[in-house]
């Protein structure tokens, strides 16, 4: 029950986000230093876009502030997991108990995560 109310609030936010960003003038648009268009692609991903990229941060080694640190990267990322076409492969990977990274080649994503990996930002004897 928990989670059907957590899954409940979090399409409820969603649905305020997105009334918010569709009324903004172009001028209040611009502040967001992103199109209108880019941020209401966000606001509708899917609701469980951040906890995938998340799980997918902590199975290389990467603690969650690393998903908040760049917001370019971030942002990029987010589209690239919300469009993703292989949420299916993401959702089995996910279900998995140790997620494995040579199971996760899928991830359109997996590039990214390495290249935070390679430059130090994993937690040490996680990846």
């Amino acid at each position: 029950m928990e989670r059907l109310t957590t899954l409940f609030r979090r399409w409820l936010e969603r649905e305020r986000d997105i009334k918010y960003l569709t009324g903004l003038s172009g001028m209040e648009a611009s502040d967001l230093d992103m199109s209108r268009t880019e941020a209401l692609e966000l606001a509708a991903a899917p609701l469980d876009t951040y906890e995938r990229m998340r799980i997918m941060a902590h199975a290389h080694g990467l603690p969650d502030r690393v998903l908040g640190q760049d917001r370019w990267r971030n942002i990029e990322m987010a589209h690239t997991c919300a469009r993703c076409s292989s949420r299916a492969d993401c959702t089995s990977w996910m279900r998995e108990e140790d997620h494995k990274i040579a199971n996760a080649r899928f991830c359109p994503n997996t590039a990214q995560y390495e290249e935070l990996v390679e430059t130090g930002e994993a937690t040490p004897g996680s990846s």
